[in-house]
């Protein structure tokens, strides 16, 4: 069984974006550009621990019962953005793979953040019933297709944990990069078929392979300047409409998030932060994360006087059932009860 640190980082979903870390880790001002960053002002974090190898563990075949157990609410950071997922069926009842079954896996899937494995897998089957559950045939495509979607990313983390190409006399060795993607390319090859490889993957192998030939010319040393700066401007138009939009996005993204990381570390104000974000996003979008970082300092602060309250209690004389019934008095006196579903999930991890 893997360990916490062998099941790493879902959102490192690229050779691009492992590219743009080894990238971030070496590279001087003025070199390649960084590949994607995440898109929201939260980093990414790992799986927890608990994942079976092949997805036994993680993805049930069983039947969603008829009334499913009420869940607690999604992680602040989650419930704001949660979008609509449309599954497609065809005719023939078969689950027809799209964009939208994946973000639908790693909507939930960053949840880990804040959440043990074991709620987030039972939200991700929750939603795939609410969305399939009068087409058990694509119904259990889904959940076979989460399974292999999980194994991949457990693959993918033993790939991203593989030693980084070196920078050589200045330069990223441009044949182990390509190797890199080869062994990325085989993972989904072993693991989806065609459809399904369009629908989670196309966008980001287009981004790989844009991002390489980038690389090529920039370390190209036969080129001058202005042909270097022409052979760029030609690769970037050449780029699909939706993928710049997509680079755009996220570079605006990127920036805020790094400097309201920056603000926050000198001390900024709530005020400084609202309108770092209004400038970029408007005031609406800052005004829900303003809310949304006041929730989580609320959270945070009670969170933090309950554990400190538990542990007490757990270095105390009474007897280990007196003292589970004195935390679970705490539990029900300071939290609703939907907040104690959520408490009592995450307490091995407090």
């Amino acid at each position: 069984m893997p360990t916490r640190t062998q099941l790493l980082a879902l959102t490192v979903t690229s050779l691009g974006l492992m590219l743009g870390l080894w990238l971030q880790q070496t590279a001087q001002p003025g070199n390649v550009p960084l590949s994607s960053p995440p898109l929201t002002e939260r980093p990414a974090h790992p799986i927890s621990q608990g994942a079976g190898v092949s997805g036994e563990i993680l993805v049930s075949s069983s039947p969603q019962s008829s009334q499913p157990k009420p869940l607690p609410p999604l992680p602040p950071h989650l419930a704001d953005a949660q979008p609509r997922f449309r599954l497609a069926v065809d005719s023939d009842g078969n689950l027809r793979p799209t964009p939208d079954v994946r973000r639908l896996f790693d909507f939930y899937l960053a949840g880990l953040t804040d959440e043990p494995l074991e709620l987030v897998m039972t939200r991700i089957q929750q939603a795939l019933s609410d969305e399939l559950g009068d087409q058990p045939q694509a119904l259990a495509q889904a959940r076979n297709l989460l399974t292999r979607y999980i194994d991949y990313r457990l693959a993918l983390d033993d790939l991203a944990g593989a030693t980084p190409p070196r920078l050589a006399t200045g330069a990223f060795d441009l044949e182990a990069l390509r190797q890199r993607q080869q062994q990325l390319q085989a993972l989904r090859e072993n693991r989806f078929n065609n459809d399904e490889r369009s629908a989670f993957f196309a966008l980001e192998s287009r981004q790989d392979e844009h991002l390489l030939t980038y690389m090529e010319i920039a370390q190209h040393p036969g080129l001058q300047e202005d042909q270097q700066a022409q052979a760029l401007a030609a690769l970037e138009h050449s780029l699909p409409t939706e993928l710049r939009q997509l680079r755009r996005r996220v570079t605006s993204h990127a920036e805020l998030y790094q400097h309201t990381r920056q603000l926050r570390d000198q001390g900024a104000s709530p005020a400084e932060l609202y309108q770092l974000r209004a400038q970029t996003l408007g005031d609406n979008a800052a005004a829900r994360l303003a809310e949304l970082d006041r929730e989580r300092q609320h959270w945070r602060q009670r969170l933090d006087t309950f554990v400190a309250d538990r542990n007490r209690l757990r270095q105390s004389e009474l007897r280990p059932t007196a003292q589970q019934a004195a935390i679970d008095q705490l539990i029900e006196q300071r939290f609703s009860a939907t907040e104690a579903l959520r408490i009592r999930a995450l307490s091995p991890e407090l």
